[in-house]
């Protein structure tokens, strides 16, 4: 007695190995929950964890599929279902590959490098590394998708060229869009600034609070948020002042010309030792410079070794002059009394 072209005995032998095959499946699942994890767990490495963790699953399925491979072996089918699945049992199997390399490669990363990044003291490499994985993740799933629609016999050039021509009419369409994510990949591979860090171009003077892959957030002097786009920003000559070395102050500081001439010298003399004694001072020049009928004109030229942030740049030049003013006024050298047009 027959069903489909096949025997009851016939169809009988393709079913058990098709529980068969559940039944290895399982045994497998179990041994390596139970016995390989609790050994690899004795070893030194966190390697073989890692791999067993991942492997298992798609092991399992790749057992399954395989009894049903086999059973199709015992069973008499038409030219057109055993082709279908043949086809079937390839894209299976190429989907189980891709599975197993996808979920090594996210545990690795998980694993090994999320910690590393997480040391780092940049947030850069934060924002990138889950940008990447998910990049590298869809690489590996379409390479796999392709593979396995080519073993079947389609035409995967055809679905490229397909692929192609959208591609371009999407880029066409979003072009900006495209542009301001490898801007903001520029941004990340090159770091010409960092968050917190305080950078000026012609229209924006702030801390970087935010980089994004399409925009970066800038908080201005005025408290004000200011979102960019990355490719503008790119485009720019940037400042970047939170990285400079030192800052420099130059200013002219008048005296009254009532006093005799010699109180100049002194006043270079008193400035000079104030700022050649102060430590955060580096490179300084004090000089006569100018004069007119109100006032002697004393140039003063000196570096501020780099600070945190400008609050400490103001604070350290502020006892500057609290200092100047207080050791001239012990010399008697007074200020003019008419405000001078330095313009």
């Amino acid at each position: 007695m027959e069903f489909y072209g096949n025997t009851i005995f016939e169809w009988l032998i393709a079913g058990i190995i098709i529980i068969t095959g559940f039944f290895i499946a399982k045994l497998v699942y179990w041994i390596c929950k139970n016995i390989l994890r609790k050994f690899t767990k004795n070893t030194k490495t966190d390697i073989d964890d890692l791999l067993i963790d991942n492997i298992e699953e798609p092991f399992v399925f790749a057992i399954i599929i395989f009894g049903f491979w086999i059973s199709t072996q015992y069973l008499n089918i038409s030219e057109g279902w055993s082709a279908a699945f043949e086809n079937t049992i390839y894209v299976l199997f190429a989907i189980n590959i891709t599975w197993l390399v996808s979920r090594i490669f996210t545990a690795g990363v998980t694993k090994y490098l999320e910690p590393l990044v997480e040391k780092t003291e940049s947030d850069l490499d934060d924002q990138l590394l889950p940008i990447v994985k998910k990049g590298i993740n869809i690489t590996i799933w379409t390479l796999g998708i392709l593979v396995g629609l080519n073993n079947v016999g389609i035409n995967v050039s055809a679905v490229l060229a397909g692929l192609g021509i959208g591609g371009i009419a999407f880029a066409m369409a979003s072009k900006d869009t495209i542009a301001n994510l490898f801007a903001g990949l520029t941004i990340f591979t090159d770091h010409p600034f960092k968050i917190n860090e305080r950078i000026k171009t012609k229209e924006f003077d702030g801390y970087v609070r935010e980089i994004g892959l399409r925009t970066t957030r800038i908080e201005t002097r005025e408290g004000s948020i200011v979102i960019v786009p990355n490719n503008k920003i790119t485009n720019e000559t940037i400042e970047n002042i939170s990285i400079e070395k030192f800052r420099r102050v130059d200013t002219i500081i008048y005296i009254s010309n009532t006093m005799h001439f010699e109180k100049v010298t002194t006043a270079v003399d008193v400035i000079m030792k104030i700022i050649s004694k102060y430590e955060a001072v580096e490179s300084h020049k004090v000089g006569f410079c100018d004069f007119n009928e109100f006032s002697f004109g004393i140039r003063v030229v000196y570096n501020i070794k780099k600070c945190n942030d400008f609050k400490e740049y103001i604070e350290k030049q502020n006892e500057i002059n609290l200092l100047i003013i207080q050791q001239l006024n012990n010399q008697d050298i007074s200020f003019p009394k008419r405000i001078i047009n330095t313009e």
